[in-house]
């Protein structure tokens, strides 16, 4: 386990290993439970303090990591801040 950052940055440049594989979840105000889940294939960007991501729903959105609560890889939790 690392921190958020760390974990996305090995999944996304190692080679043994797939972004796609993981699930987000993060805080997103407005919808219900106020939580809501992405696949690794929607991240385009991961920076210093959030990342940047794009998929069927939703269109070049910044997440704050501060805001990723949960992370997944095929139901392994890597990462839970709950």
């Amino acid at each position: 386990m690392g921190d958020i950052r760390d974990i996305l940055n090995r999944y996304r440049w190692d080679p043994d290993i797939d972004l796609k594989g993981l699930r987000i979840c993060y805080i997103h105000r407005g919808v219900p439970g106020d939580v809501k889940w992405i696949g690794g294939e929607c991240i385009i960007e991961i920076e210093q303090n959030f990342i940047k991501v794009a998929g069927e729903d939703i269109d070049n959105v910044l997440i704050p990591l501060h805001r990723i609560v949960i992370i997944e890889d095929q139901g392994k939790v890597l990462l839970d801040r709950t």
